[in-house]
C-alpha cells in the first residue's frame, strides 16, 4: 500500500506545525502517517531540527518510532553514527540536492520536480511540480511512497 509520509511533521502545508517538533511528529504518526524528520548528532546527542539543531531528543525517540521515521540526517556525525549500526529498522539518508539518493532501506528518493519513478521511489513533495508536469493519479498510486506537506489532502485524494 502506499505510504504518505508527512514532509517534518507538516500536515496541512508547510509549516502547519512546528516542524521536526517531537510533538507534532507522534501526532502525525498516530494519525497514521510516516514522517520524514531532520536529524543532528552534536556532542554526543541527537537533535531535531532543518536548518538547525533546535529539539534535543533521546536516541530512544528514535528506536522507539523507527518504523514510520524516514530519516533525514543533517550532519556527518549522525550519518557515520547509522551507519555503523547493525540495525537495519532505521530508514536513513543523506542528501542536499541530489536528483535521487538511495535511503539505508533502499528506497530511492526523489529530489523535489524529478519526474524519474519507479516501484521503489518516495515522490518528495509532488505539489512542487508545475500543472503541466504533475503526476497522474495512476502514477502517484504506482510508487512506494509520496512525502508532502499535505499528507490530509493526499489522504483524501487518493482515497487511502
Amino acid at each position: 500500500m502506499l505510504k504518505i509520509i508527512s514532509h517534518r511533521a507538516n500536515l496541512m502545508g508547510a509549516k502547519s506545525s512546528r516542524e521536526n517538533h517531537p510533538e507534532d511528529i507522534l501526532k502525525a504518526i498516530n494519525l497514521g502517517f510516516d514522517v520524514e524528520i531532520d536529524i543532528w548528532h552534536i556532542n554526543g546527542k541527537e537533535y531535531l531540527g532543518h536548518d538547525n539543531p533546535e529539539y534535543e531528543i533521546k536516541y530512544s525517540f528514535v528506536l522507539d518510532n523507527c518504523e514510520k521515521l524516514w530519516i533525514h540526517c543533517k550532519n556527518f556525525e549522525i550519518l557515520d553514527l547509522f551507519a555503523s549500526l547493525d540495525d537495519d529498522k532505521i530508514n536513513f539518508f543523506w542528501h542536499q540536492e541530489d536528483d535521487f539518493v538511495l535511503t539505508s532501506q533502499k528506497f530511492i528518493w526523489t529530489y523535489p520536480r524529478k519526474l524519474n519513478i519507479g516501484d521503489c521511489s518516495v515522490l518528495v513533495m509532488p505539489e512542487k511540480l508545475p500543472k503541466e508536469s504533475e503526476y497522474t493519479l495512476e502514477q502517484l498510486l504506482s510508487v512506494y511512497g509520496i512525502c508532502t506537506d499535505y499528507p490530509i489532502r493526499y489522504k483524501d485524494i487518493l482515497k487511502l
